[in-house]
């Protein structure tokens, strides 16, 4: 048994699965989570969330995607090509529009898939599981 490398794995495999527990929730909102009485117009946030429903707006030429059954998201760029059950993360902007009298969040960039990112962490973390099995066996 190499313990060294036992207890490097065993770390790996806790930097990974503290990684799949608490990036998300550090580092962005909950779509359910983001209100508009909490920011004010141009601020910029990071959020994540499932997409409940995507409608085009033909008239206005917008997409209109809900995540999580409450926030509203506008993306006036081009279609997406998401659906809905889809988990997500993006960045969105609180603007204003119509004289002042709109306020609403408009998608900055894409919407990227939450799995993508996760799965990293996921990876770390069988990493950890691979290297403490070679510290614990005889190799």
């Amino acid at each position: 048994m190499n313990k060294v490398l036992l207890y490097i794995g065993i770390v790996i495999l806790v930097i990974g699965l503290i990684l799949v527990v608490a990036f998300w929730p550090l580092t962005a909102v909950r779509g359910r989570d983001l209100s508009r009485e909490d920011y004010e117009i141009g601020d910029t946030v990071k959020f994540y969330g499932t997409i409940t429903s995507i409608d085009y707006i033909e008239l206005l030429g917008v997409e209109r995607i809900e995540i999580d059954g409450e926030l509203e998201i506008y993306n006036a760029e081009e279609r997406t090509d998401r659906k809905e059950g889809d988990v997500v993360y993006g960045e969105v902007r609180y603007s204003q529009e119509l004289f002042g009298i709109l306020n609403f969040w408009r998608l900055q960039g894409e919407l990227n898939l939450k799995r993508n990112i996760d799965m990293i962490f996921y990876g770390i973390s069988i990493a950890g599981v691979a290297v403490s099995a070679a510290g614990y066996s005889k190799i």
